[in-house]
């Protein structure tokens, strides 16, 4: 038991969650913008990468479709989670629910990764060398700074 234990530790504190960073990116300091009329953070993103017309349409289509998918995925990892606490609270826990359970959990984990990749991916066919290293500054930075302010959630 002692093994599922390990097992169950490493799924649920595994990787950076790319769901904070979608929170991050979509985050507005709604009165501060709201009276300067400063466009959001993804309109900021495209401003700083000097995307323009057709580019910067396609860019921000691009990144808002990622989120929302990051967000349905973010979604789905709590409800495991969950389901995986009270399995593993329970007076006799049940050990092949906890496996399945911990196995979807990294499925769930593992689509995240896939989805990153598969912006990165899409975002890199329309951006030049310079665009491309500042979009990846921005996700690199993005991810250490909520890494590390990222809550303890059980």
């Amino acid at each position: 038991m002692k093994r599922w234990v390990l097992v169950v530790a490493l799924v649920l504190s595994l990787g950076i969650n790319v769901g904070i960073l979608s929170t991050l990116a979509l985050h507005q300091k709604a009165p501060a913008r709201a009276a300067r009329h400063v466009p959001g953070t993804l309109e900021e993103l495209a401003r700083r990468l000097q995307l323009e017309g057709s580019e910067k349409s396609r860019f921000i289509a691009i990144q808002r479709r990622f989120l929302g998918e990051v967000r349905k995925n973010q979604r789905e990892g709590r409800r495991v989670q969950s389901a995986l606490w009270k399995k593993l609270g329970a007076r006799r826990p049940d050990e092949q629910e906890i496996r399945d359970l911990v196995e979807r959990s990294g499925r769930i984990q593992a689509q995240r990764v896939e989805l990153l990749a598969r912006v990165v991916l899409e975002t890199r066919e329309i951006l030049d060398r310079r665009q491309l290293h500042l979009y990846r500054r921005f996700l690199s930075r993005a991810s250490r700074r909520l890494s590390s302010q990222a809550p303890n959630r059980r």
